[in-house]
């Protein structure tokens, strides 16, 4: 894969011959449709992982969860393009295509654990990334699904980010831990003000941190190109993170109080 400044500057240079040529200009991504990749030789199991210009500096990895028959593409697209997400390894799977009325690609709690954990262990290997350092963030149904990971899987993810949830995937919240910020639409009708703070008190009180955030006059589909709270709320979270690791060490590895 290109370094992302080369394909940045690919991607100005074909945006400039496009408007030399076309009357209407259509955005020209950094990411392209060859960087798909595929895990374990499943086809089913296809994502795309944007790396940063300089991986020994990198922030941490964000595992990003498109919403109901959304795609990878677009969710990558959207994120890499906000500001400090360039520091971050941002990888985008494509969820497996499921039968309902039509084929529809769509996340399910319980179904595609396995493609996420697995494509989650071997980012993590590969790029020698701390568990510390991993987050999930998801749109619609993808934010519900970025919830059932945080909250199930506490040991691999970090910071969870969900930005207009969809129906719940969550069930009961008894135990949590971790951290997690909710992006809410005011005129969201699935999950609007009083929905982010009930769910955030319910996290919180469970044992996990949890923030909310609401967005005025924003309806569903307007938080999809709304999402800088959350990117915001990574950059800010990372050191946070680092200081409770260190924290924790610190204090595994200090004497015993004598009494």
């Amino acid at each position: 894969m290109l370094p992302r400044t080369v394909r940045r500057l690919i991607a100005v240079l074909a945006l400039v011959v496009t408007a030399a040529g076309c009357s209407s200009m259509v955005p020209d991504p950094t990411i392209d449709v060859s960087d798909w990749q595929i895990l374990d030789g499943n086809k089913d199991w296809r994502y795309i992982l944007a790396v940063p210009d300089n991986e020994k500096k990198a922030r941490g990895l964000i595992l990003l969860l498109h919403g109901y028959s959304g795609d990878a593409l677009a969710i990558a697209r959207e994120w890499e393009s906000m500001p400090g997400m360039d520091e971050f390894y941002l990888l985008a799977p494509q969820a497996p295509r499921k039968i309902i009325s039509e084929p529809v690609s769509t996340w399910r709690a319980g179904t595609d654990d396995e493609f996420l954990l697995k494509l989650l262990d071997k980012v993590v290997q590969e790029k020698s990334i701390r568990s510390i350092r991993v987050g999930v963030a998801g749109y619609s149904s993808g934010a519900s699904m970025a919830l059932y990971m945080g909250l199930t899987f506490p040991d691999r993810i970090s910071a969870t980010v969900a930005v207009g949830a969809g129906r719940n995937q969550v069930g009961e919240i008894e135990n949590a831990s971790g951290r997690y910020f909710l992006l809410a639409g005011g005129l969201d009708r699935g999950f609007n003000e009083d929905k982010a703070k009930r769910l955030a008190e319910h996290i919180t009180g469970a044992g996990a941190f949890a923030e909310y955030h609401v967005l005025p006059g924003v309806d569903h589909a307007g938080l999809y190109n709304q999402m800088q709270p959350a990117t915001d709320w990574f950059l800010e979270m990372m050191p946070k993170l680092d200081k409770t690791e260190r924290e924790l060490r610190e204090r595994m590895l200090a004497p015993p109080a004598s009494e």
